[in-house]
């Protein structure tokens, strides 16, 4: 099951960090829950999205609990669809998909 959160926005020169928190409570990022259950942490991951965007580095941080990627690309006034399928310690897999949209220059 895909589970869809807000929108990110970019600038289409911008080469930006963006977050997928899977504990966002426990992070402290201004939610009320976490995805994972205490003491579950991230395995392993996949991205998908469109070719126009560029995932130029991808990592887990914050215990496993959160992926880091570093996106550029993607052409004015377009929006994408950024897929990350993960694996956790308790065997859960999922998909979370993020939109980016691309600001007008």
């Amino acid at each position: 099951m895909s589970q869809a959160t807000r929108k990110w926005e970019k600038d289409p020169d911008a080469s930006l960090y963006y977050v997928f928190d899977f504990a966002q409570k426990t992070n402290k990022t201004g939610y009320g829950e976490d995805y994972l259950i205490q003491g579950e942490q991230l395995s392993s991951f996949e991205i998908e999205t469109h070719p126009d965007l560029v995932i130029d580095e991808s990592s887990l941080t914050a215990d496993n609990t959160q992926l880091l990627l570093l996106v550029s690309g993607g052409y004015s006034g377009n929006t994408y669809n950024i897929t990350c399928r993960i694996n956790t310690t308790f065997g859960q897999t999922d998909d979370f998909t993020k939109q980016i949209v691309i600001r007008e220059k």
